[in-house]
């Protein structure tokens, strides 16, 4: 008999049936009974790429950002942008759509829908940025790293630099205004502190001039009323420096850039201007642009507040000592720094120590145990012969594990923030099938040569290789992926699932495989990371792994090349999946940059804080930085032209000083068998509002992957308008039950997935605004 129940009325209809009901553990996944098509999780992977990119971007930074922004009373929740780009966003969900297995023109349109969404998500954020910087920002050269979750952390920001030979990163005391800060512990010897930031420049940009006019007084204040604001030919004036090198000529320098730097004053530069060439004296005058020297710098920002704020500062450092330089007692322990050994240069930092084999794999020690897990990360190429449904080996297939020759090594960054090395391995691959598509084509006429660059990076403290890597698909028909075998065969894998951890064989047990209707391919799908035998990869965007031999280790797919929608001749899935129309552009052909890493430890996922790594890699951090002051007259800060900033609506201490950090709400774990094991998921605005005779809400979901209990707290900040937090079913309507009465403390039972709603109290202030926050001027 079968009966059809939902939600709370299964338990009943269950004991109704008058048995004792078997208990099926498991995902449920077989191709037995029905194929199951697994090939989809690696077709177009390209794809699959960009549609994390785009679904992270909006819950991740758009969504929370634009709702800090919003309980800040900064700027309106852009409820119907937001709408309009998740409604398009699903347009390219559809089973034959996100899975890759329609025909090529399919595809195509979804390039343009991710392009839309992208395009709004970027928009939004930067609106969402600005507001968050009129609040928060102290001018100048300060600059502050905003969380995007409510639970308190740190990460790795890229920040803008001024124009500076040396440089140094500054952090304001907790609790402190911002005036109070200590020095970056790479660059001062005396008087750093706890609070110490390791900084590192990653880039600089060239001063290139953009254009050197020489004009005469009437010519150049004939120009002037042409220039309404910042911008010219497409770039922005962030410095201007006004001098008289020598009798009778006058020299204008711009100073232009992509983004504004610092608050400039266009109305009252011209005047200075006027007066300038108003002198009877001045007979020429130059004017020179040049681009910035924008120079970005890295560092670990520390311990920043839930949904809140840190602020830093970018400076010169004193002494003249660049943000790289050894403290006098010798480089920090925790540093991230390139190494010299037998083989060439490798990476070390407090938690591993990397060595890049001549075959360009990667020889990774975990300091901790002293265990070193050999030949990481080879690339291994294996012919396919199936479809967009289903992956098929050739019956005579060629693998190719090695490269050419020996790969070449350059050193790229050098630390202390993060060390990175650039790995370069040269590959000669089969360009496809034969005729009869049975085996792969080896004559020198039919094989190309592919280039692969991977970044191989540390970070300071942190116990991730870093791995980006980026190659021209000139093949087809065909599987590239990573492989990373451990050092004792595993029984079982876990990976990371919907809302949970899943526990797999490592074989599936087939028997003779005549009653299958697809036959197991041996990959598996994941949601971030997957793992066996005391390593992890974690590859976000990048959905399908398999278990090598009989669990020797692990495979990540970077690429799957195929150039039909469905075969009926593949011998691990009779019969079509679908139209068996030809897809070239399947062949996924042209440039491929992918986002990976991995962790080696002791035990599973849980004792590696797999989930708190994860994180790491895409932490919900922003950096609002205006570093760089606006220059006039002899090249000095401040003056008329100066960063003036919003004082009036500027967050504030009790002593009316800026503050150094602060947060609108916080969630701490009390009770759980790991800390991070709770993860949020969604932080905004909820769908209904006071136009609608509902409670305005800020909305969190968050996750317990754990299969144990976990008990959290919600604190609000100091004077955020924020209540205790209901429980709202997915609508985001308030549950009914036991246990949905409103509490700053929640307990979330194995597994549970939970959306909470706080509600703003006083709710609802003019144009969708909250009530300005107590503690806030304006």
């Amino acid at each position: 008999e079968l009966r059809k129940a939902l939600g709370d009325a299964l338990p009943g209809e269950v004991r109704a049936g008058g048995r004792r009901s078997a208990v099926v553990t498991g995902e449920l996944r077989s191709g037995r009974r029905a194929p199951v098509l697994a090939g989809t999780l690696s077709a177009r992977l390209r794809q699959k790429q960009r549609n994390h990119r785009v679904e992270s971007l909006l819950t991740r930074k758009v969504e929370p950002a634009s709702a800090m922004a919003w309980l800040l009373g900064a700027l309106p929740y852009p409820t119907a942008e937001l709408d309009y780009a998740w409604r398009l966003l699903l347009k390219n969900h559809p089973h034959d759509s996100i899975c890759g297995c329609s025909i090529d023109v399919v595809h195509r349109e979804m390039e343009t829908r991710f392009d839309k969404v992208e395009q709004v998500g970027k928009g939004l954020l930067e609106r969402a940025e600005a507001a968050l910087d009129r609040r928060l920002r102290a001018g100048g050269t300060e600059f502050v790293v905003v969380n995007c979750g409510p639970v308190r952390r740190g990460g790795l920001v890229e920040a803008v630099a001024p124009d500076a030979d040396h440089l140094t990163v500054r952090a304001a005391a907790p609790g402190d205004a911002t005036s109070a800060s200590q020095a970056a512990r790479w660059t001062a010897g005396e008087g750093a502190g706890d609070l110490g930031v390791p900084c590192q420049e990653v880039a600089a940009g060239g001063e290139d001039t953009v254009f050197d006019l020489e004009l005469s007084p009437l010519q150049l204040r004939g120009l002037l009323p042409l220039l309404p604001g910042r911008e010219i030919l497409g770039m922005v004036v962030d410095q201007v420096r006004l001098s008289r090198p020598e009798p009778g000529r006058a020299r204008i320098e711009l100073v232009l850039g992509d983004r504004e730097v610092g608050d400039l004053d266009m109305t009252a530069l011209k005047e200075e201007v006027r007066a300038l060439i108003s002198d009877p004296a001045v007979q020429r005058v130059r004017v020179l642009g040049r681009r910035s020297r924008e120079r970005r710098v890295i560092f670990l920002a520390e311990d920043v507040p839930g949904l809140g704020w840190r602020r830093y500062r970018v400076e010169a450092a004193p002494g003249g000592r660049s943000e790289g330089s050894a403290r006098p007692d010798g480089p920090d322990r925790a540093a991230a720094a390139v190494t010299q050994g037998p083989q060439g240069p490798g990476l070390e930092n407090d938690v591993f120590r990397v060595v890049v084999r001549p075959d360009g794999t990667l020889d990774v020690t975990d300091k901790r145990s002293g265990l070193t897990y050999p030949g990481l990360h080879r690339l291994t190429d294996g012919g396919d012969r199936g479809d967009l449904y289903t992956y098929c080996p050739p019956p005579e297939d060629h693998i190719v594990s090695r490269p050419l020759r020996r790969v070449k090594v350059r050193v790229v960054e050098t630390g202390p923030v993060r060390a990175t090395l650039e790995v370069t391995a040269l590959y000669r691959l089969p360009v496809g099938l034969s005729a009869d598509r049975r085996r792969r084509l080896r004559d020198r006429r039919h094989v190309v040569e592919m280039e692969v660059v991977t970044l191989v990076s540390l970070v300071a403290g942190e116990a991730l290789v870093r791995l980006r890597t980026v190659f021209d698909n000139r093949a087809r028909d065909h599987r590239l992926q990573a492989v990373f075998p451990v050092p004792r065969p595993f029984d079982s894998h876990y990976a990371l699932s919907h809302f949970s951890v899943v526990q797999r064989p490592a074989v599936e047990p087939v028997g003779d495989g005549g009653a299958w209707a697809e036959l197991p391919s041996g990959t598996w799908p994941h949601r971030g990371f997957f793992g066996a035998g005391g390593l992890t990869v974690f590859a976000p965007g990048l959905p399908e792994y398999a278990v090598v031999g009989r669990g020797e280790g692990l495979a990540l797919t970077l690429v799957r090349s195929v150039g039909w929608l469905s075969r009926d001749d593949l011998e691990n899935r009779p019969g079509h999946a679908g139209p068996g129309v030809a897809t070239p552009e399947g062949q996924c052909p042209g440039r491929h940059e992918l986002e990976y890493a991995l962790s080696v430890h002791r035990g599973d996922w849980r004792e590696a804080g797999a989930v708190d790594l994860l994180g790491r890699l895409e932490p919900p951090l922003l950096c609002l930085s205006r570093a760089g002051p606006s220059q006039t007259g002899n090249g000095g800060p401040g003056g008329a032209h100066g960063d003036g900033g919003d004082p009036e609506v500027r967050p504030v201490g009790p002593d009316g000083t800026l503050r150094a950090a602060g947060g609108l709400l916080e969630l701490r774990v009390l009770e759980a068998e790991r800390p991070d094991a709770v993860v949020v998921t969604a932080v905004k605005k909820s769908f209904e509002g006071p136009g609608d005779g509902e409670t305005c809400r800020l909305v969190v979901r968050l996750v317990n992957l754990s299969p144990t209990c976990a008990t959290v707290l919600f604190e609000a900040g100091a004077g955020a308008c924020l209540g205790p937090p209901e429980r709202l079913d997915l609508a985001e309507r308030p549950a009914r039950g036991e246990g949905a009465e409103p509490s700053w403390e929640l307990r979330l039972d194995p597994w549970e997935l939970v959306t909470v709603g706080l509600p703003l109290a006083p709710a609802g202030g003019p144009d969708g605004l909250p009530p300005r926050l107590k503690g806030y001027t304006g």
